[in-house]
């Protein structure tokens, strides 16, 4: 017996029928495409002050790294505290910190060390957010049509991820980095109205003994390293994580030093990326089903890692652009699978603290990458350290696709999610 994922189509209807999911998803997809905006637009304006991948990795560092450090805090306290109260907080510091980045550059008083340090702010207060936003889902829709949504929202998110970097290399090319800084403003705070405008039920009372926030935190961790299928699936994410998904920072080194086209060929790869991502979104969204998720998520990194080699190797602008449109569905396919995967198994009352364990390997990780990718790239050149992640990729992925597989029963099971706390 399958779990529908979007019910072939009408599961995708009947959730958009629900006023509160269509609020927040038309709010949160802006948000999340907001977010590329704003890391693609930061890290094209780190590239012309200091012409430096190093300093390239250390800005996708400060916009990511705090969900590695802070995730765990971040699931448990939104699990505490209330999934919306958290990430009403947390987008509300994220829109000072772009008025501010946006502010400075305008007025010209940005400097490579300032631009840092407004994007560790964001960087911190996305910590708090993914984990919030995750969690959310399943407690504003119908129990019966959780699994859509989970698949909807986790498809948006994951594409936004390919199709930002788009959206900003064209605003950067046509509009300027300022305007695409107050653009994201913008979408912040729509994403704010939405949140605002939904209709949620009062928290119920906490059942049993009163924990810690410390206590609270270990049973998560507990909970998440102990669970055979959930933990195979985040290390089978952990590939993409680390290795692939840090190409994205380093496009516009790629595009000035590679090609000489500066922010056109930005656009350009970006928008190649965004495509795939799109496709690859949609085919798993309209699949719709639970079953058969762990050989695509498997089959779909594989992928991943032969398209970084060639976007690697690859000196034809052309060939750039197919490789991280292949990058692009790939990564989405097995990111989103896996996203599915893990809410289909999770235990409800612990669906934000093991999501956000999940957030420090899709968001935080990809930090790691960029800062090691980024010094490297500094003594050799920017395409070589892509073909050692590559390889280190494939690697990987023998050793670690076993164990998915065989834990393939329990994460493709049917499973009553129920509602959670909000």
């Amino acid at each position: 017996m399958a779990v529908s994922l979007s019910g072939g189509g009408g599961g995708i209807a009947r959730v958009f029928q629900n006023r509160n999911y269509r609020l927040f998803w038309s709010g949160q997809a802006l948000l999340n495409v907001g977010n590329w905006i704003y890391r693609v637009t930061g890290a094209w304006l780190a590239w012309e002050l200091t012409h430096s991948t190093a300093w390239l990795g250390l800005i996708a560092a400060g916009a990511t790294l705090p969900s590695l450090i802070l995730g765990p805090l971040a699931g448990t306290t939104s699990d505490r505290y209330g999934h919306r109260r958290q990430l009403m907080t947390s987008t509300t510091v994220s829109l000072c910190s772009t008025l501010i980045a946006g502010t400075l550059t305008a007025m010209g008083w940005m400097t490579i060390e300032l631009l840092f340090a407004v994007t560790l702010m964001g960087g911190i207060t996305r910590s708090f957010n993914v984990p919030s936003r995750n969690a959310l889902v399943p407690s504003i829709v119908e129990p019966q049509n959780i699994s859509s949504a989970i698949a909807i929202n986790s498809a948006t998110y994951q594409g936004s991820n390919f199709i930002g970097p788009a959206v900003a290399g064209v605003l950067i090319t046509q509009v300027g980095v300022v305007p695409s800084f107050f653009i994201y403003a913008a979408g912040v705070a729509c994403a704010l109205f939405t949140l605002s405008s939904i209709t949620v039920a009062p928290r119920p009372p906490r059942e049993g003994p009163k924990r810690s926030l410390i206590g609270d935190l270990a049973d998560g961790l507990r909970y998440t390293t102990t669970h055979k299928g959930i933990r195979a699936v985040m290390l089978m994410s952990t590939i993409v994580a680390l290795l692939v998904s840090p190409y994205l920072d380093m496009l516009a080194s790629v595009s000035a030093t590679v090609f000489h086209m500066g922010a056109e060929g930005l656009a350009l790869l970006g928008s190649s990326a965004g495509a795939g991502a799109l496709m690859g979104g949609m085919f798993v969204a309209w699949r719709g089903r639970i079953e058969g998720l762990v050989r695509i998520q498997g089959l779909a990194i594989l992928g991943s890692v032969i398209g970084l080699a060639i976007f690697s190797l690859s000196h034809i602008f052309v060939l750039s652009c197919a490789a991280v449109w292949m990058i692009g569905v790939c990564v989405v396919m097995g990111s989103t699978s896996g996203d599915s995967l893990t809410q289909n198994a999770v235990d409800p009352t612990m669906r934000a603290r093991v999501t956000s364990v999940q957030s420090m390997i899709t968001v935080g990780m990809p930090s790691l990458g960029a800062v090691a990718i980024g010094w490297a790239g500094e003594h050799l050149g920017i395409q070589l350290p892509f073909t050692i992640a590559a390889g280190l990729g494939f690697c990987m992925w023998l050793v670690l696709s076993r164990n998915v597989t065989a834990q393939r029963a329990q994460l493709e099971r049917p499973r009553e999610l129920a509602k959670a706390p909000i």
